[in-house]
């Protein structure tokens, strides 16, 4: 597909033009060897990459020292037990229909399009998963 367009902007006349850099000018030095021109570059990418580094290390051990302190001093009780809501056939089928009908799919590797296409199929025993007793500790 890429060799097709490349052909086709070709023959429309449309082709990228390549910049070259044939010299840079720093502190007022104007340098036109191309491997001096390159070892700056590298040199200035690393040292804003050590940089970033060092900078986000000194964040990383200040905040998460900072969360922990957090967490243990506002949770101390157990969180509230969560009130499941029995799902209908109804509610399952309408949050299918309401995904974007794309062919791109995640972890399960099932695209969006496959699910809206086998709803019918899939919809009780969704529903049947959404609400068994024994997945949330349920007495019934």
């Amino acid at each position: 597909m890429k060799i097709t367009w490349k052909i086709i902007n070709e023959e429309k006349g449309k082709t990228k033009s390549s910049i070259h850099i044939q010299s840079l000018v720093i502190n007022n030095n104007v340098i036109m060897n191309q491997n001096k021109i390159v070892n700056i570059f590298n040199n200035y990418f690393i040292s804003v990459a050590d940089t970033v580094n060092a900078d986000n290390k000194k964040h990383i051990n200040t905040s998460m020292t900072n969360s922990i302190n957090y967490l243990t001093n506002n949770f101390r009780r157990p969180f509230p037990k969560i009130s499941w809501q029995y799902a209908s056939t109804y509610e399952i089928e309408k949050i299918i229909m309401s995904l974007r009908t794309k062919n791109i799919y995640g972890y399960d590797e099932i695209s969006n399009r496959i699910i809206k296409q086998t709803a019918p199929f899939i919809i009780a025993p969704l529903t049947y998963i959404c609400n068994c007793p024994s997945l949330e500790g349920r007495d019934n």
